[in-house]
């Protein structure tokens, strides 16, 4: 996998982060990225991978000082939309451990109740992010694409 350099200057620190190229290359989607105190956040709407059932986002997480097999993504993510919070269905883990991981998170397409957590007139997908690299909540706009 490409990697490109990505440099954090804080208090002189540098910290190489992993490419968000998995995530654009298996979707075509935008990425966006989010940093955690030592953990970097890549997602993208993959609405391949979630059919017509679920929603599902790429996820790419890279650090060179933490364990990242610790994160379970499924208890720290929700997804905001005009329907309110969703939590995700699952968080499969696909390639990876350690200190770089990649995998997939997804939350289900329509309420209890039936209605579109995404409707047509979305135009991203909040992910809010709880308690990961010391990070009390983090928010990431993922932008939507029909």
């Amino acid at each position: 996998m490409r990697r490109r350099l990505a440099v954090l200057l804080a208090g002189g620190l540098l910290v190489g982060l992993g490419s968000g190229a998995w995530a654009q290359q298996a979707t075509g989607g935008t990425t966006e990225r989010t940093v955690l105190g030592p953990i970097t956040l890549q997602a993208t709407l993959d609405r391949a991978a979630g059919g017509a059932e679920a929603l599902a986002f790429r996820i790419v997480l890279d650090t060179h000082s933490a364990d990242l097999s610790q994160i379970a993504l499924d208890q720290q993510v929700v997804l905001k939309a005009g329907a309110g919070e969703v939590r995700p269905l699952a968080w499969r883990v696909t390639t990876g451990g350690g200190h770089h991981l990649q995998g997939l998170l997804t939350f289900p397409a329509k309420t209890g109740a039936g209605v579109a957590v995404l409707d047509g007139s979305a135009r991203e997908a909040v992910l809010v992010i709880r308690g990961i690299g010391g990070v009390p909540e983090r928010s990431l706009k993922v932008p939507v694409t029909p």
